[in-house]
């Protein structure tokens, strides 16, 4: 499954957000604090019959919490992959490595 933000393909699950919240620091001019959490106005099944695999969920380190430092995660988006490029018809899937609050801001400054 590709996740085409322009096509529906099954099996796909759609929910409608009721709350979107926009990180308070946001700055659209340079992307800082580019993170939404959205809350569904229907509860999202942990699993269905019509998905061959129960949807993932995110799970939150506490605040300032050093023990998962460096471990891998991953990254999902339609933005652009450069300045000068498209946005992809597809879901961008990367993976990361967690970063300390001062290395983080030292690389994106």
């Amino acid at each position: 499954m590709d996740h085409n933000q322009y096509s529906t393909e099954d099996p796909e699950l759609e929910f409608q957000p009721d709350l979107l919240e926009i990180h308070p620091l946001f700055d659209p001019k340079t992307i800082k604090n580019d993170l939404c959490m959205i809350h569904t106005s229907a509860k999202i099944p942990v699993f269905s019959e019509s998905l061959t695999l129960p949807p993932k969920t995110a799970c939150l380190p506490e605040l300032d919490s050093e023990e998962e430092l460096g471990r891998e995660c991953f990254i999902a988006g339609w933005g652009l992959k450069n300045q000068q490029g498209d946005r992809p018809y597809n879901l961008q899937e990367t993976g990361v490595p967690l970063l300390d609050h001062q290395t983080c801001d030292d690389w994106y400054k």
